[in-house]
């Protein structure tokens, strides 16, 4: 019973030692993109992200944030969906810009502009910088969040941001969690959520799964808004909402029968969708916002709850 004792007490120790590691680990990656991410935001002029800071704060109908993703369900939004959308917050993620509709706010991602001169890269933002441009017209008051440029983060990979918008735009960094299975990231975000000692993140930061939709959801919980719906996140292979629209469905389109990129988990440990359930979960153990989807036609709404437009 004596050695028993030791060897599970051994096997605790190890346990929390190797925890303590990952944390710090965790710690260390999330401060570094942190300080590389103020540092490339003061060279461009850029606002420093602080998530615990509404940046859309107008009055709302209710204490809720609308996450406007492009997948196929988005087509579903008629002028009644439209307008409960409206009257609260609302974030459109990426090619949300092909949409008509003009969002609070924008998330444009930047992992993917490292080669300037790879093959499509320029066209791309050349193409969402006319995109902003015309969102600007329509709201002058519209706000950008930014993903930190990649290496060499030269002012090159910068989008191009109507001048009317440069002095609304928020750059932030992102850090990866550590867990290697859904259910070490769901004990991570757990954790993490519920602020458990150890964790330090800064707020300029916010944790990711390599998804813009992942780091948005973390940021409506870090604003402590009551709910938070997801529109447009399918997690499948349909096309996205906006169709082959000339020049746009060359640059933006995964292809017929093509998943979107954020469901393979070659360069992530779980797949984008198993990520928000785990999300949605961890949010729901600490009392945080309610997680929703904006329609049945969602994978994810297997676990999440449908958002009811009639209310």
């Amino acid at each position: 019973m004596l050695m028993k004792g030791i060897f599970v007490g051994l096997l605790r120790f190890l346990y929390l030692r190797f925890r303590f590691l990952k944390i710090l680990e965790f710690n260390l990656r999330a401060r570094r993109d942190s300080k590389a991410s103020r540092n490339i935001a003061s060279r461009a002029g850029y606002i420093v992200l602080d998530r615990a800071i509404r940046q859309i704060n107008h009055p709302a109908a209710s204490n809720t944030l609308f996450i406007l993703a492009t997948g196929s369900s988005a087509r579903q939004l008629g002028k009644t969906e439209y307008k409960i959308i409206r009257r609260n917050h609302s974030i459109g993620v990426n090619r949300w810009l092909m949409s008509d509709f003009v969002p609070d706010a924008i998330s444009l991602d930047s992992t993917k502009l490292s080669n300037v001169l790879a093959s499509g890269v320029r066209e791309k933002m050349e193409i969402m910088g006319e995109r902003l441009a015309l969102f600007a017209k329509k709201s002058p008051d519209l706000k950008i969040l930014l993903q930190r440029t990649p290496a060499p983060s030269t002012s090159l990979q910068h989008y191009p941001i109507p001048i009317a918008l440069r002095g609304s735009v928020f750059m932030y960094g992102r850090a990866n969690l550590e867990g290697a299975s859904e259910t070490s990231i769901g004990r991570e975000l757990t954790a993490i959520l519920a602020g458990e000692s150890g964790y330090s993140i800064p707020r300029n930061v916010l944790i990711d799964n390599g998804a813009s939709v992942v780091r948005l959801i973390f940021l409506g919980s870090s604003q402590k808004y009551d709910d938070i719906v997801l529109v447009g996140v399918d997690a499948d292979d349909r096309p996205y909402f906006h169709g082959a629209q000339d020049k746009i469905s060359n640059y933006f389109e995964p292809g017929v029968g093509e998943a979107h990129s954020t469901e393979d988990t070659v360069n992530r440990p779980v797949s984008t969708s198993s990520f928000i359930r785990e999300l949605g979960a961890a949010m729901k153990s600490v009392n945080g916002p309610r997680l929703w989807v904006g329609s049945s036609e969602s994978r994810l709404s297997d676990e999440l709850p449908v958002y009811d437009w009639s209310l």
